[in-house]
């Protein structure tokens, strides 16, 4: 069953940029459309993620969460933006279903958010993992994120994660990206 709140569509905002000479840039979402965004369901996406993934229920519903705490973030936000491995893989699966995909992201953010993959000898932006758990942070509270939001090194070692304080997110080592997906959102 997929499900959205009865919201009209939104068109992208400006959110204030993370970095942008200033790391702790307040921003404040837009609570009426994180709402909307946070309360669309998707249970064939669910079932997927837990065959596909061989995780729970409860934990298929919070990668799925979470992709759409970081869609959010592309849909609201202009900048380019990585994911953690757990919510690419939401978002990878997300983007089979493509016509609830393409629906979802004009019905909340006025136009379809593309997956761009680095390509071969790209070598990833660890800024840019940085800059998506900063707007994470600052956008949801870090209290609200879950183990979803965690980047690791290339030996599965913590880089960057919501347990870590502000400072330490700023002064860490460049994690790597999940598959090398990135996203350039708001630049049309």
């Amino acid at each position: 069953m997929v499900t959205t709140a009865e919201v009209p569509v939104a068109q992208p905002r400006h959110a204030q940029a993370v970095l942008e000479g200033k790391l702790t840039a307040t921003m404040s979402p837009d609570r009426e459309l994180l709402g909307a965004v946070l309360a669309y369901q998707h249970d064939p996406l669910l079932d997927r993620l837990q065959k596909k993934l061989c995780v729970s229920e409860d934990r298929a519903r919070q990668i799925f969460e979470d992709t759409k705490r970081f869609l959010f973030i592309c849909g609201t936000c202009h900048g380019k933006w990585s994911p953690t491995r757990d919510i690419d893989e939401g978002w990878h699966n997300f983007i089979l279903f493509t016509k609830d995909y393409m629906e979802f992201c004009e019905r909340f953010f006025g136009r379809f958010i593309h997956h761009v993959p680095n390509l071969p000898g790209q070598k990833p932006d660890g800024d840019r993992s940085r800059r998506t758990l900063i707007a994470a942070m600052q956008l949801f509270g870090k209290e609200n994120l879950s183990g979803c939001w965690v980047y690791c090194d290339v030996n599965g070692k913590l880089v960057l994660g919501p347990s870590l304080d502000m400072a330490e997110v700023v002064g860490a080592m460049d994690p790597c990206d999940s598959c090398g997906c990135n996203v350039v959102c708001n630049d049309d």
